[in-house]
């Protein structure tokens, strides 16, 4: 068998082939900043893979693509932000904790059609970007469609811009975190109610993993909305350590902030980490009596947190680091 991967190895340079413990099939991660939707994703989000984040319209879907964002640039990771909805907003961004100023690490593109967008992708995946963000696939609009009137229709024209589109970024993706955010249009004429994302279903077939976010209900103070419970669950994985339909909740709260204590608590009774025996909570060797007292304790020792991860095992191990991808 040697023999015969070094023989296709010369046929084929292109080929890719490697031998089964090659270190390039190992499927790298990178965390997303949020604790608790770190650990229903074994770690983060993969490398080298095509992640989808959808759901309804004002759940959060581009809040958790600028927390991204700032998580990266904390790590010293450069990341391209591909925004066709003409969503990014610098004082927003800066209010989430995106540097503006680190040039180094962020570009924010507004391409003018779907196939500049694509284009915009793909170069961004050969350069080695460590995370290329497209806010949105529902908003891409082809060049034809541009061209034409109102009342002119195209059928399918976005899925055969994004179809071509997935299988050149799959091909060009050697070390890159791949997002595409999408939305959740109803089908028509349907006797049953039926929803799918907009631009095909060739991105569905080619991602490694799908993160549904909706939001559930309110968050109020002094009958005031304050932010909404953000409602994360694993509607696909192709990406070990990643249990299919785990879910987890986040607290989002409207000043850009997130309280992730009491939900990466949550998701680590769930995992075992933390026990429960009636109202005694035990980590590792040490007993809290009480919920708010727990949550306290880990509001009071943020190392607590890191601890946590390290114990679960998803400590940054890819932040990992490897070398950050180019973006000059």
């Amino acid at each position: 068998m040697n023999n015969l991967l070094e023989l296709l190895r010369k046929e084929v340079p292109s080929g890719g082939f490697f031998p089964p413990d090659a270190p390039e099939l190992v499927v790298k991660k990178v965390s997303t900043g949020i604790p608790p939707l770190d650990l229903i994703l074994g770690g983060g989000l993969p490398r080298r893979r095509l992640t989808i984040v959808f759901g309804d319209e004002g759940h959060g879907k581009s809040f958790l693509a600028h927390k991204l964002v700032q998580s990266f640039q904390q790590r010293k990771l450069t990341s391209v932000y591909v925004d066709v909805e003409r969503c990014f907003e610098p004082l927003w961004a800066e209010k989430i904790g995106i540097d503006l100023r680190d040039t180094n690490t962020l570009i924010i593109a507004q391409p003018g059609t779907g196939e500049d967008a694509a284009n915009v992708v793909a170069e961004s995946l050969k350069a080695g970007v460590d995370l290329v963000i497209l806010d949105s696939v529902a908003a891409l609009a082809p060049a034809r469609l541009l061209e034409t009137n109102a009342e002119d229709l195209f059928i399918g024209l976005l899925a055969r811009l994004m179809s071509p589109s997935v299988g050149r970024w799959q091909q060009m993706n050697e070390n890159s975190v791949l997002l595409l955010i999408n939305q959740i249009r109803d089908v028509i004429g349907t006797p049953i109610h039926e929803e799918r994302m907009p631009g095909g279903r060739a991105q569905g077939f080619a991602a490694g993993l799908k993160l549904r976010v909706r939001r559930r209900g309110w968050l109020t103070e002094k009958n005031k909305r304050i932010g909404f419970p953000m409602f994360f669950r694993v509607e696909k994985t192709k990406i070990p350590g990643v249990v299919p339909w785990s879910s987890c909740e986040v607290p989002f709260l409207f000043d850009g902030t997130l309280d992730v204590v009491e939900s990466l608590i949550n998701v680590a009774i769930e995992k075992g980490i933390i026990r429960q025996d009636g109202a005694n909570y035990y980590l590792w060797e040490t007993k809290t009596y009480g919920r708010n007292n727990l949550v306290q304790q880990f509001r009071d020792n943020p190392d607590l947190v890191e601890a946590l991860l390290k114990t679960a095992g998803l400590a940054e191990e890819e932040s990992q680091e490897s070398e950050p991808g180019n973006i000059t």
